[in-house]
């Protein structure tokens, strides 16, 4: 009962981790223009896709580091709880690498 009590815990904790991943890159992308999203040009029935907030490189490079870090260590934690295959050593089904 214990060990399905952990494996719960992680497996939220995972799941956490992963969608809070995924709203710092939502956020850095609706920042505007950086370091790491690109200058697009506007076209004219099309409303601008982003906030210009002009957000210093060093912020934006960290915040996407912070991201995918947190997001690897959440599918990390998650993935024994899904029964996922976590192994590096074994490829994914299909793979001839």
């Amino acid at each position: 009962m214990r060990e399905r009590r952990l494996a719960s815990r992680l497996g939220w904790i995972g799941a956490a981790a992963m969608a809070g991943s995924v709203l710092m890159m939502i956020a850095v992308s609706a920042a505007g223009p950086s370091a790491v999203v690109p200058v697009l040009p506007r076209t004219w029935p099309v409303p601008p896709l982003w906030f210009p907030m002009h957000v210093a490189d060093v912020t934006v490079t960290a915040t996407i580091y912070v991201a995918l870090i947190l997001g690897g260590t959440g599918s990390a934690v998650a993935c024994p709880r899904s029964g996922a295959a976590c192994s590096p050593s074994s490829p994914p089904p299909g793979w001839t690498g």
